[in-house]
Order: structure tokens, then C-alpha cells, then sequence
């Protein structure tokens, strides 16, 4: 799995299913959140100090799900899902749901220099 931004590349190599992304965090995420946030609105509060934090990460998450999945038709909002997770513990749980499948994942976090990063890999 391959990503860029900004000035930042990253690549992952696995036998396995693996995804990343890297995104720089800026409040213009808020804007765009009501695009592929959906399920997560019910643990988001805007009003909280970490909110763009946990926007970039959920990003994050969710773009990476679908590098690793890579079929057409996926909408972030509807098609992936990611857990409940508090910014002091960089990992969480996400989902894929299409169709009759349920395919979950295991997220980890991590930031450097204003810029949030996650790897997606299946949970076993």
C-alpha cells in the first residue's frame, strides 16, 4: 500500500492485506466530514479539544480500508465503520461492510509533524 501527502510518502509491504494513508491535519477535514463520517457521529463531539485529531484519524482508517479492499463502488461513509477510540491508545477496531460480508480490521495510529498516519490490517 502506497501514500502521500504533502511533503510525506509512505509504503507498506505484506504477504498479507495491508493498507495505508497519510493525511496532514488541518480544520478543512471538518468541512468534509459530513461525507464520510457516518456511524463515528455517534462518538464525536465537535466541541472536544481532539476532534480534528480524531476526523484525521478516522480518515485515516477509512482510506486505507479501501486501499486494502480496492473494489469499486465503496463509500466511505456507509461502507466502513470505525470503532470508539480514545487518542491516548493509537489503535482501534474498524469494519468493512459490503453486502453479506463483515470483514474487520485492526487500526493503528500514529502522528508526526502535524500529520496523522493509520495502517490497516486484518484481525485475527
Amino acid at each position: 500500500s502506497i501514500t502521500h501527502s504533502f511533503v510525506f510518502s509512505a509504503v507498506v509491504v505484506s504477504e498479507n492485506p495491508v493498507g495505508i494513508d497519510i493525511e496532514k491535519q488541518r480544520d478543512k477535514i471538518a468541512k468534509i466530514a459530513p461525507k464520510f463520517v457516518g456511524y463515528e457521529y455517534q462518538y464525536l463531539k465537535p466541541n472536544q479539544e481532539d476532534y480534528i485529531q480524531k476526523l484525521t484519524w478516522i480518515w485515516c482508517i477509512k482510506e486505507s480500508l479501501y486501499k486494502l479492499y480496492a473494489k469499486p463502488g465503496m463509500v466511505f461513509k456507509t461502507h466502513f465503520m470505525v470503532l470508539p477510540f480514545d487518542t491516548t491508545t493509537p489503535t482501534t477496531v474498524s469494519w468493512i461492510i459490503c453486502g453479506n460480508k463483515r470483514l474487520k480490521y485492526n487500526g493503528l495510529f500514529f502522528e508526526f509533524e502535524g500529520f496523522g498516519c493509520a495502517v490497516t490490517t486484518p484481525l485475527t
